[in-house]
């Protein structure tokens, strides 16, 4: 038989382990670059961690700037930029995933208005593990500081117009 403490705390580490779970997940330095004037597409990038012990999978986005939201990857294949949707991405458990400009990205179609530098708008991203995560992202002309090193320093990129 079963102590009372006993029962209370196996049903607290339960709790505590469906919490850290949830809380594994971190999402950083979501950005998007503001479109032209009547640009009905947008593209959103960030970094996901996750700190936990469990592989966990990014299943599907959406936001309240778009009508629609989708995982896609650009690659180079043959001196020309490629771009398909990503039905689910990985995000390794102890590992992370970066969505940036000329690799991963978050495609914002049907956008709701231009994006503007200094507003922000919502990414909800629905993860196989960790249930949703609401996000805001900040509409910048370049990258935010310390996210992904050295990408306004591409070759033929010229950043300083």
């Amino acid at each position: 038989m079963k102590s009372p403490m006993l029962a209370l705390l196996l049903s607290f580490a339960a709790s505590s382990a469906a919490f850290a779970a949830d809380g594994s997940i971190t999402v950083e330095q979501a950005w998007a670059r503001p479109t032209a004037p009547g640009a009905v597409n947008g593209a959103a990038y960030l970094a996901i961690k996750n700190s936990g012990k469990t592989d966990d999978v990014l299943l599907g986005v959406e936001s309240n700037a778009a009508t629609k939201a989708e995982l896609h990857e650009s690659s180079m294949d043959g001196g020309v930029m490629k771009m398909r949707r990503l039905g689910a991405v990985p995000v390794p458990a102890g590992g992370s995933v970066e969505f940036k400009p000329g690799g991963k990205h978050i495609m914002l179609m049907g956008l709701k208005a231009p994006l503007t530098t200094g507003q922000s708008f919502s990414l909800i991203l629905q993860f196989k593990n960790a249930g949703t995560e609401t996000v805001k992202v900040d509409v910048a002309a370049s990258t935010p500081m310390g996210a992904m090193d050295g990408m306004g320093n591409m070759p033929g990129m010229d950043m300083h117009h």
